[in-house]
């Protein structure tokens, strides 16, 4: 049996994890992204999740949404043309990482050079705040059939599980706002904002 503070295992596979703390699970439903593209969502893939899980509704977190938008609107130079849309993936990728504290996330194969520029993203706003900047690595997995793409599977150094009450990932999220909140005021005070 592997030693478990070099593996986490997840339904689909066990595997090696360089880190220096406990990692805490967390599955953020990215709804408030996939709502900004027009794209209908479901609260069903948090049906999915086991009791006791972090289950969190991205589009009750609007710090989230307002770090991507920060971070896109870092790179926005009026001699471009207009697009229709400001933020990518990556700035939400990136938003997440730093808002949620997330040190290691689910994704697939191709989705590696999206976290790369998420990580990019982050050293560049630390850097010009003179502050240390976030990264999370990426585990790789894939997915099962019939799992939703837009429930994220992450982990972070944040027990999320000890502060949220609620019964459900509305209640939770709701729950959780107030440390949210801190965390983004102290980037956002850097800023100016």
């Amino acid at each position: 049996m592997a030693d478990s503070k070099d593996i986490i295992a997840t339904p689909q596979t066990a595997l090696p994890l360089a880190r220096t703390a406990v990692l805490w699970p967390v599955y953020l439903l990215a709804d408030a992204e996939a709502l900004s593209c027009g794209k209908p969502v479901s609260l069903a893939p948090l049906a999915l999740l086991e009791a006791g899980d972090a289950g969190l509704i991205e589009s009750l977190i609007p710090e989230i949404r307002q770090l991507a938008i920060l971070l896109a609107a870092r790179r926005y130079c009026e001699a471009q043309p207009a697009v229709p849309r400001l933020s990518d993936s990556a700035d939400w990728l990136a938003a997440r990482i730093l808002l949620l504290g997330l040190t290691h996330i689910a994704l697939p194969e191709s989705a590696l050079p999206l976290l790369a520029s998420a990580n990019r993203r982050l050293a560049a706003l630390a850097g010009g705040l003179g502050l240390a900047a976030p990264k999370a690595e990426a585990l790789l997995l894939t997915p099962e059939s019939g799992v939703a793409a837009d429930l994220i599977q992450a982990w972070g150094e944040t027990a999320f599980q000890n502060m949220m009450d609620g019964d459900c990932a509305i209640s939770r999220t709701r729950a959780l706002r107030v440390h949210l909140r801190l965390r983004a005021s102290a980037w956002l005070t850097r800023l100016g904002l």
